[in-house]
């Protein structure tokens, strides 16, 4: 499953939850309608949790993801910086030469 799947799924669970309504109670003997509420309340708390977990988890799944791709990056940054060097250091001559041109030329 792609990061983008996880992410719709969460969006998917995350839209039930937000749209789940408390059934309609009035058929119910008295007494019997506050508790089912409760029960009800409860489970879409209950829910709302897991869907806070999931999402943490996606994310930190992704920040992780991120750092090891950083990391690798950097990693293939300095394996470049000694081949560069030379080219870094012709770069520097040149700069010299063209201030030493500019004060030449005033």
């Amino acid at each position: 499953m792609t990061a983008e799947d996880q992410l719709e799924q969460l969006r998917d669970l995350a839209r039930l939850a937000a749209h789940d309504s408390v059934e309609d109670t009035s058929g119910l003997a008295r007494g019997e309608a506050p508790v089912r509420r409760d029960l009800q309340l409860r489970s879409q708390r209950e829910e709302a949790a897991k869907l806070r977990t999931q999402a943490q988890e996606f994310i930190d799944a992704r920040k992780a993801e991120v750092d090891r791709k950083k990391a690798k990056l950097d990693a293939q940054m300095r394996a470049m910086n000694p081949e560069m060097e030379p080219l870094l250091e012709h770069v520097r001559g040149l700069n010299r030469a063209i201030a030493a041109r500019s004060l030449y030329l005033g």
